[in-house]
């Protein structure tokens, strides 16, 4: 598969931060003082089993849990008094755990919401419509380019995908707006080994042209030979970090990751 080019914002930030990172639900802390960073084309994996605090480090950064302290900022940006819809304005993209497809709609409408609804009203003129579908036919060329698959199942239900087509479908309806940063949450589970493939291709492409990715992930195969680094989470803690040599060294991975195995 060749990698495309998808549309993206004009002068994208370059840098993610989160520094000194501490979560609550409730009165219960979820991580504590959680650092990383996240350059532009980065593709990054946040490892640890089930607990660990994963997903909500990606809830937290997507503004999706109320009691946070510490810095988040895109190039130096503030991001911490910024609402979810904000940051995905900003070109924050989510692709969560459960997918959320739209059961009862088709892939093509699913694809549809991801970029937008078409505008209808009487105020938006002719020309503003037209520049709205051609757009919208752009992305998605774009965006099946990278999900061939999915090109076949345009008129089929969500609810009628297997777990590997409602993957891509997730996927490929997040990169419908157009973001420059992704976070994927455990985007593997469920799916049958010889979808994974695929799968692995997709966001290796992604990372390719330039989109950043952080994903929470328990599959140790599915993410090497795939991110540049890598978190260990425990307790919400992160325990340690690793490059993409040590990620790929199974001496390391044993040693620092036995609790995934």
């Amino acid at each position: 598969m060749q990698a495309s080019t998808l549309q993206h914002n004009a002068h994208p930030p370059q840098t993610l931060e989160v520094r000194e990172w501490s979560v609550w639900y409730g009165q219960a802390q979820a991580l504590f003082e959680v650092n990383l960073t996240l350059k532009a084309g980065e593709c990054a994996a946040l490892l640890g089993r089930n607990g660990a605090g994963k997903s909500t480090l990606i809830h937290s950064i997507l503004g999706l849990v109320p009691k946070r302290q510490g810095k988040l900022s895109l190039d130096s940006e503030d991001l911490m008094a910024k609402e979810p819809f904000e940051l995905a304005r900003m070109g924050l993209g989510w692709v969560p755990e459960d997918r959320r497809i739209f059961s009862q709609l088709t892939v093509m409408e699913n694809l549809r919401v991801g970029f937008g609804n078409t505008p209808t009203k009487r105020a938006f003129s002719k020309v503003a419509k037209s520049n709205f579908e051609a757009q919208f036919e752009n992305q998605l060329e774009h965006v099946l380019t990278l999900f061939p698959l999915l090109r076949v199942l345009l008129k089929r239900l969500g609810g009628h995908l297997s777990g590997g087509e409602q993957q891509m479908l997730s996927m490929a309806r997040t990169l419908m707006s157009r973001p420059q940063w992704i976070l994927m949450d455990e985007v593997s589970e469920g799916v049958a080994p010889q979808v994974l493939e695929g799968l692995k291709e997709s966001v290796h492409n992604l990372s390719q042209m330039g989109v950043s990715i952080l994903m929470a992930e328990q599959n140790i195969g599915f993410v090497q030979g795939l991110c540049t680094k890598a978190f260990v989470l425990e307790r919400g803690r992160v325990v340690c970090a690793g490059e993409q040599a040590q990620l790929n060294d199974p001496h390391w991975i044993e040693s620092q990751l036995k609790h995934l195995s």
